[in-house]
């Protein structure tokens, strides 16, 4: 996961979901709602190119 993109994830794991940001099967089992939620800011934070990398 890029640098530019960890303060999205966390943002949005709290945000979207009651997983813990370091208890990764809870995430995992939310990766839909988390990743809709954290998309424009891992765009805005990481450039359209590398977001589309991940």
């Amino acid at each position: 996961m890029p640098a530019c993109s960890v303060t999205c994830i966390q943002n949005a794991i709290k945000k979207m979901t009651d997983c813990d940001v370091t208890d990764y099967a809870c995430a995992c089992m939310h990766h839909g709602k988390i990743s809709s939620a954290a998309s424009g800011c891992v765009v805005g934070s990481c450039g359209l190119r590398k977001a589309l990398s991940m």
